[in-house]
């Protein structure tokens, strides 16, 4: 599996780094694109796609984002997108990140996990209904991100250059004062 790592937008973007991440969320979405897995380009259902992952703060904040192809699974990325140095009280997801391994780890970095169970989970976890409407926050987020075009289409050959591109998106999102 190639190691597409973590980019961490508080080194890229000074004016986007005012993080005070209090309750983050976690989501991805997908775009169409050619076969090169090493350009963080892969196989889904629809073809040929990259899948963005992605850690915001409350207010709609970039904190971290990965690439990867369209094959891999949302809860592969989970942790490297919530490691150390994230400040905050809990992590708000979907239920593709129900994981006793994701959870676990949460815990130990002393973040709430409000993620609903999936429906297989034998013993389902009881979640704040209440923090969980807050997830709608990344939802957004994303929204907003593919109006720009160049982002939802993926027309960078490169991932280096879709990364760059990427981070300047959500950058100007910050500054247009869009907030969540």
């Amino acid at each position: 599996m190639p190691d597409f790592g973590v980019h961490d937008v508080r080194s890229r973007c000074s004016r986007c780094s005012d993080l005070g991440v209090h309750d983050a969320a976690i989501s991805v979405f997908t775009i169409a694109r050619d076969p090169h897995s090493e350009e963080a380009l892969g196989r889904s259902r629809g073809g040929f796609s990259t899948k963005l992952h992605a850690l915001v703060t409350e207010h709609g904040k970039l904190v971290r984002y990965v690439l990867t192809g369209g094959e891999f699974n949302d809860i592969t990325q989970a942790k490297e997108l919530v490691s150390n140095g994230i400040d905050g009280v809990g992590v708000v997801g979907d239920r593709a990140y129900d994981s006793n391994h994701f959870v676990s780890h949460l815990e130990a970095l002393n973040l709430k996990a409000v993620i609903p169970s999936r429906s297989n989970r034998l013993v389902p976890r009881l979640i704040d209904a209440e923090v969980y409407r807050r997830r709608n926050v990344i939802e957004r987020w994303f929204g907003r991100l593919k109006q720009f075009r160049r982002i939802a289409t993926r027309y960078d050959k490169t991932q280096r250059s879709y990364r760059g591109f990427v981070a300047l998106a959500a950058c100007q999102v910050v500054l247009s004062g869009w907030r969540a």
